[in-house]
């Protein structure tokens, strides 16, 4: 549960902007949002405010399958930005449990971190946004999650994974079933 409240201590003041705004939150803030959180989580607030590097990421992603076995334009310096979070890694980021964790000399501590950053950076927010459209437009199913998330502390993988409902409102994505 150490890295739970951890992450829920980045995640929480995070959303809160997005309860705030005074008008509809379409995908700019909830993507905006879920960007800076991840950059938080994965390297510490150090990072909070490189939109360079979630940039140069979608970049990258864009560029992806040009060109096999040749990295991209733009590669290494993701790599050298990604480096030098790993040098100094922010209290309770996944990058300083990277630090204690056993490693081999063929494991590129940056390169393994790019992994998080797509999966974090890209298809969750399109999920919260999708479900969030989704539970807007049925008023009861979202009193039932209201219901089912009232006084449930989310700090802890079981009590996340106990979010049932929930869960199951967040819309299939149709191309990874074909």
């Amino acid at each position: 549960t150490r890295p739970a409240s951890a992450f829920l201590n980045v995640l929480a003041p995070e959303a809160d902007p997005l309860r705030a705004l005074e008008k509809p939150r379409e995908w700019e803030d909830i993507n905006e949002s879920f960007q800076r959180s991840t950059r938080r989580v994965v390297f510490g607030d150090a990072a909070a405010d490189d939109k360079a590097l979630t940039s140069l990421l979608g970049d990258l992603m864009a560029a992806g399958n040009k060109m096999p076995g040749k990295p991209a334009d733009g590669y290494d310096e993701l790599i050298g930005r990604i480096a030098l979070y790993v040098k100094k890694p922010g209290r309770g980021s996944l990058a300083s449990l990277m630090a204690k964790a056993p490693s081999d000399s063929s494991t590129e501590v940056p390169g393994q971190l790019i992994h998080w950053l797509f999966a974090m950076g890209d298809t969750l927010p399109a999920n919260l946004f999708r479900t969030l459209a989704l539970l807007s437009t049925h008023p009861l199913q979202l009193a039932e999650v209201r219901a089912s998330l009232a006084g449930l502390k989310l700090n802890s993988a079981t009590n996340v994974a106990g979010t049932a409902y929930l869960s199951c409102c967040i819309p299939a994505d149709r191309q990874s079933q074909r």
